[in-house]
């Protein structure tokens, strides 16, 4: 009897399907999305803002990427690969970037 109960609940959770909604209306269901931001109020997606020094290497020293270590090969983990942050420095260039493994790209540029 207990084999069974346990089968069924295996079973029931493979066929859920998982959505996130941050808003005002969690019923809006878009297919294909795994965040949906959607509110009326005011305002927009605050990313996380970080000094990127070297475009070549992930930012050591900061909360946001926890565990990587100036000078090893950490700094370039594709662990992280797909992170998006907002980068302050004006001498790298300000602006939404994106670690692809081994660098950062700048979202927008070619």
């Amino acid at each position: 009897m207990i084999f069974l109960v346990l089968t069924l609940i295996v079973l029931g959770a493979a066929s859920m399907n998982a959505q996130v909604t941050i808003g005002d209306n969690p019923d809006t269901d878009i297919p294909g999305a795994l965040l949906n931001l959607n509110t009326t109020a005011k305002g927009g997606l605050l990313l996380s803002n970080v000094d990127i020094i070297d475009l070549s290497k992930i930012p050591t020293g900061t909360n946001l990427f926890p565990g990587i270590v100036a000078g090893t090969n950490d700094d370039t983990n594709e662990a992280f690969t797909g992170a998006i942050v907002f980068n302050t420095n004006t001498t790298t260039g300000a602006g939404v970037y994106v670690w692809n493994g081994n660098d950062w790209t700048k979202l927008g540029s070619n």
